[in-house]
């Protein structure tokens, strides 16, 4: 789901809706961070913080390092299972 995800935080950044905005970045930042993905965490905390105290403006330019952040992501992920699944 978490394509889906991204795509709402740029959809929201896009129409100006900070409320929105702040609470896709916020569930994200929390499922990204229980699985390891540690970066798209962090800039999901910085969008969720910067649309909370700021407004849509100031998070803007963070969104688009979103794509880049989840690619990074899945590959890390894919590595770990990967090697989970090595046989011994």
């Amino acid at each position: 789901t978490t394509p889906t995800i991204v795509a709402s935080i740029r959809a929201h950044a896009a129409d100006g809706d900070t409320d929105a905005l702040w609470r896709a970045a916020h569930n994200l930042k929390s499922s990204a961070g229980a699985l390891g993905a540690k970066q798209l965490s962090l800039r999901c905390a910085e969008i969720e913080a910067r649309a909370r105290e700021t407004g849509v403006e100031a998070a803007r330019p963070l969104v688009g390092f979103l794509d880049d952040d989840l690619a990074a992501a899945i590959a890390g992920l894919k590595a770990v299972a990967e090697a989970v699944h090595e046989p011994a």
